[in-house]
């Protein structure tokens, strides 16, 4: 895979007479191609394993290269910092959910169907079982409402899915997240709509 990469790199650097010089950055998984061609400077700088350039530049003299150059190092630094600390907080975060708690669906096209399921139980390290239940209902206009769930009034059989912070899909289509609960300890309120 990385000399598929390499490959694709080397692509952008022209192989006429050009001497290449490889920057690579100890930091981070940057990489700045620099060559001189008529007199003029240029470089190409790819981060992580991206096969196409971030840029491909000429410049006006090989100190200003420089200074791009290192300025790309800083800046992939800092979004793989970035991407480590949501991967870490993802992590801990893990499925978000307990058994009891509720997930919600809203999905429709013209109408708005809202649905609930209710974790039953927590399966390895990212699985949890889950049930459809009922919820309590309240018509608000002509073929609109709002509605909350009604816990343990279950209304399907039992679903695996694996469940990260709090959310899962629960088909290809329709993705469940979490029903948080107001102070008093109430369930937030979800509109629905029917034309059907």
């Amino acid at each position: 895979m990385q000399n598929e990469i390499e490959a694709a790199r080397q692509l952008f650097v022209p192989a006429r007479d050009a001497e290449i010089s490889v920057l690579q950055d100890g930091q981070s998984s940057a990489v700045a191609y620099l060559y001189d061609q008529n007199g003029v400077a240029y470089a190409a700088g790819f981060g992580g394993r991206r096969k196409k350039p971030d840029y491909h530049y000429r410049f006006r003299s090989p100190d200003s290269r420089h200074e791009h150059v290192q300025r790309h190092f800083r800046d992939v630094q800092a979004g793989e910092k970035r991407a480590a600390e949501r991967r870490a907080a993802r992590k801990a975060a893990g499925r978000g959910v307990e058994v009891g708690d509720i997930l919600y669906t809203s999905w429709g096209y013209e109408q708005t169907n809202v649905e609930y399921y209710q974790v039953t139980k927590l399966v390895g390290k990212t699985m949890a079982v889950l049930r459809r239940i009922g919820a309590n209902v309240e018509e608000t206009g002509w073929m609109q409402g709002t509605c909350t769930p009604a816990p343990d009034s279950f209304t399907g059989p039992e679903i695996r899915r694996v469940v990260k912070d709090g959310s899962c899909t629960i088909n290809s289509v329709v993705t469940a997240w979490k029903n948080k609960k107001n102070p008093d300890g109430s369930y937030h309120e979800k509109h629905w709509s029917s034309y059907y």
